[in-house]
């Protein structure tokens, strides 16, 4: 395989999921595939089979393929372009394994001892997504169970799969990690998972989040996201495209009247248009409260 640098061209992934950005290790190399152009330089490209904005100094073409190399991990993921010989291929050895875990546990300060280590090497080596099946590791030993595979692998496959969650997983994706904020990831009876969070602080009001998809017919799956202080409430919902995104707008006062109806004091209702989480929006919530666990901050 043939790298090298193909100028300074800086492009930077805009807020990824969780999972994706726990998916990610310095170093990497990533190919992306540009799928449409959003608006100036932002673009939606997909990226270790989940979409993502990108957004690129030097304009691009949809079906191009953009390959990067990952140079910084903060709220933002920055990618340097590279030059690869597309024809070539190089099987990921046991050193990059290792770098991909030792990178994600400590960035997320978990710990392996030297025999766990080893075994997660050659689980994630026989893997066909190396970066999901460290990250169902990591939500193991968050959660403090062992590293084990009838454990390990039911919760890489709930990572991939939405909506298709096994009991086991579910169990685990449910367990409780301490703090301030517990978590419930569950299923309507019509099927949709949620995840619903609550801050238990004392002599505080109490702040509770829910975060849901929605299938519609027209609009394709919507992500809906509230946040309540007592009875205020702030909403945000994010499409895929800017037409549902302006859809939803035009009935933005309708849903706000709704809520007032129903008792809530409306501070806000927000619209975004970007990728929807290939593990779920409710999955990936679970998943980031459960390696970053915090305090009510998390749920505003």
């Amino acid at each position: 395989m043939s790298i090298g640098p193909a100028g300074s061209l800086p492009a930077l992934l805009l807020q990824p999921d969780v999972a994706l950005a726990a998916r990610l290790a310095l170093g990497q190399m990533v190919r992306a595939p540009v799928l449409q152009q959003i608006d100036g330089s932002r673009y939606r490209v997909r990226i270790l089979g989940q979409e993502a904005v990108l957004d690129s100094p030097r304009p691009l073409q949809p079906n191009e393929v953009i390959h990067g190399r990952v140079t910084a991990l903060r709220e933002r993921v920055e990618l340097e372009r590279v030059d690869v010989d597309a024809t070539a291929t190089a099987p990921a050895g046991n050193a990059v394994v290792s770098e991909v875990i030792d990178d994600l546990f400590r960035r997320y300060r978990a710990s392996l001892d030297p025999r766990e280590a080893k075994a997660l090497e050659r689980l994630v080596t026989r893997s066909r997504d190396p970066q999901r099946m460290a990250l169902a590791a990591l939500l193991l030993r968050k959660v403090g169970l062992p590293l084990e595979e009838p454990l390990v692998q039911p919760v890489f496959e709930a990572l991939g799969r939405p909506g298709q969650l096994a009991p086991i997983a579910e169990t685990i994706l449910n367990a409780q990690v301490g703090g301030s904020v517990s978590h419930q990831l569950g299923r309507f009876a019509s099927g949709e998972e949620f995840a619903l969070f609550e801050e238990h602080a004392q002599g505080a009001t109490r702040h509770r989040k829910v975060v849901l998809e929605i299938p519609t017919e027209g609009l394709g799956l919507v992500e809906a996201r509230a946040v309540t202080a007592g009875e205020r409430v702030r909403v945000a919902l994010a499409t895929d495209s800017s037409a549902a995104t302006n859809a939803l707008l035009r009935h933005a006062e309708t849903l706000s009247r709704a809520l007032s109806d129903a008792g809530w004091q409306v501070d806000e209702i927000s619209h975004e248009t970007r990728p929807v989480p290939a593990t779920g929006a409710a999955v990936a919530a679970a998943v980031g409260h459960l390696i970053t666990p915090g305090s009510v901050s998390r749920l505003l």
